[in-house]
């Protein structure tokens, strides 16, 4: 069972509804804009994760406001309450985006229902921190509570019923991201779309390993000389919470991951993949990948063909520009960082095809991410 710490109830404060705009990079808040309606003490929430605490995004009495503000992490959401508790509801998100992994505390006060026609794209992992949750994704259902999470299938309808006072920490992982991670990990491409279990058992030693990533990413959030907030190892951290995920949660790929395969085309693209990673801030030909994996570079472009869907040169260049990200937007503020420098540095010596690459692949421009 993931374990968190959360605050002992505060006092109150003075503070208004918000309403959440466009989900932020790194560690900075979600901005919000401010709606009228203050939220009686009577039913401010009772306790939140430390490291989320001054991540608001929102909290509101008005149902209305809770379904619009909530699309940010789960999509366009329909709510209906408990008749019996209506008086009663609240609704609070606290988030906060690192790069391709969010992190969030949901809680509704009341029971209360929640319809997703089409949950996002990206992978989610909701676990209760107290009370529990039943839900129904396609033709399967679950039960969530303290030591069971779930993890509904990205774009598919989601209906699910929140007990009262039952707070649940939130996990979102772009799709892009993981789907990449997992190819990594496997040595080939995805022959077909990740699928999870609904259900994840979080009692055996398996999930040990999801355990420890969750609270390490809570921890170096919480503490402000952490490596996170220094601007160090997002990428690297990011990575850790991915690989737990797919090691501790059952999915159709749990078989490939554990009984990895040996054949000898296959062993040798994985020899070439790790001579790329050690050797991307150098010149590298294909003559040089193919003498490490011990191939003619015929073999060597026919294996990444047909296990990776690419090409050596392909693989190269998408490797080195994740690792023009990462350095970007690990920047610091005032350390002198420019897009330039960054790009010649991973190998990119035409500005004007990096940029157009760069922007193919993340969806923005370098100065963006630097920026951000």
């Amino acid at each position: 069972m993931v374990r968190i710490e959360i605050n002992r109830p505060v006092a109150p404060v003075d503070r208004q509804d918000s309403l959440a705009s466009p989900v932020v990079r790194r560690l900075r808040t979600i901005n919000a804009e401010r709606a009228n309606n203050p939220i009686p003490p009577r039913l401010k929430p009772r306790g939140i994760p430390p490291a989320l605490l001054d991540h608001e995004i929102y909290v509101t009495s008005s149902v209305s406001i809770a379904e619009q503000a909530g699309r940010e992490m789960l999509g366009a959401i329909h709510l209906d309450v408990n008749s019996d508790e209506s008086a009663d509801f609240l609704a609070s998100l606290h988030a906060v985006r690192f790069r391709d992994i969010t992190m969030g505390y949901l809680e509704y006060v009341a029971a209360t229902t929640m319809y997703v026609e089409q949950l996002p794209p990206d992978y989610l992992v909701m676990m209760p921190m107290n009370g529990g949750s039943h839900i129904h994704n396609g033709r399967n259902q679950a039960e969530a509570t303290s030591i069971t999470a779930v993890s509904p299938h990205p774009g598919t309808a989601m209906r699910m019923a929140w007990n009262s006072h039952s707070p649940h920490l939130v996990i979102r992982i772009t799709r892009d991201s993981l789907d990449l991670h997992l190819s990594r990990l496997l040595g080939r491409s995805l022959d077909h779309p990740l699928m999870f279990d609904l259900a994840l058992d979080m009692s055996p030693d398996s999930a040990n390993r999801w355990n420890s990533a969750i609270q390490l990413l809570h921890t170096e959030l919480f503490h402000d000389d952490s490596l996170l907030h220094q601007g160090v190892g997002t990428g690297p951290l990011e990575e850790f919470v991915m690989s737990a995920l797919l090691f501790a949660h059952r999915s159709n790929y749990s078989v490939s991951l554990a009984r990895p395969e040996h054949a000898p085309g296959r062993r040798a693209i994985r020899t070439a993949q790790d001579y790329i990673e050690t050797h991307l801030s150098e010149p590298l030909t294909m003559h040089h990948i193919a003498d490490a994996a011990q191939v003619s570079i015929r073999s060597l472009q026919d294996g990444f063909h047909n296990e990776l869907r690419t090409t050596p040169t392909a693989f190269v260049r998408d490797r080195r520009l994740e690792r023009v990200r990462n350095d970007l937007a690990e920047a610091g503020p005032n350390d002198g960082t420019t897009v330039s420098e960054v790009a010649f540095r991973w190998g990119f010596n035409h500005l004007g095809r990096f940029a157009s690459s760069y922007r193919q692949r993340f969806g923005e421009s370098p100065s963006q991410t630097l920026r951000n």
